[in-house]
């Protein structure tokens, strides 16, 4: 399933892409906190093994989304924010 595929089937993801979009400028110990105290929360809910939807419980649909929203705020391995 590609991004498109869960993004149709899960709609809030939308919402939460685009927040993770308008992180990208922030400095990285606020893009930190943002990501572990907002974004990542109601990624959870979403995706992987306590989304709403069963249809998106997996770590593979996880891994998708969470390597995009990274990519959104402009984060790599390097900078410490992973999993």
């Amino acid at each position: 399933m590609n991004l498109n595929q869960i993004a149709f089937i899960e709609i809030r993801l939308i919402p939460l892409f685009l927040k993770a979009k308008e992180a990208r400028p922030l400095a990285y110990d606020i893009k930190n906190k943002y990501w572990y105290k907002i974004l990542k929360p109601e990624m959870l809910k979403l995706v992987g093994f306590d989304a709403e939807n069963a249809e998106l419980r997996s770590t593979e649909i996880y891994d998708k989304v969470y390597f995009y929203c990274m990519e959104l705020m402009g984060l790599n391995k390097d900078d410490g924010i992973w999993l």
